[in-house]
């Protein structure tokens, strides 16, 4: 025997081994078909991640308009006595000066 030919042989499977390899060949596509599914339940967790940052996100802008909003109410609510109390002197003032 050849070295070339002794070496194909042993680089060649034997059949029994083909044959196994064969057999364990619907184990890979279980496991390629439970890897899809485990792809799948991923990307469906990253969609409803995402809508959940992106509802955030406006929940965040509309509360911080209203804030800015109702600020700005309770500014002008406080200041209403005040505003009423300066203007009423500032009447008493200009009619002591008109007399």
């Amino acid at each position: 025997m050849s070295k070339r030919k002794a070496k194909q042989e042993q680089e060649a499977p034997p059949v029994d081994e083909t044959e196994a390899a064969a057999a364990a060949e619907p184990g890979i596509e279980e496991q390629l078909e439970q890897a899809r599914k485990q792809s799948e339940e991923n990307y469906d967790q990253f969609l409803r991640a995402r809508a959940e940052l992106d509802n955030v996100i406006k929940r965040h802008a509309r509360e911080r308009g209203e804030r800015s909003k109702y600020a700005a109410e309770a500014v002008a609510r406080d200041l209403l006595p005040v505003l009423d109390d300066l203007d009423r002197d500032g009447s008493r003032v200009w009619r002591r000066f008109r007399a």
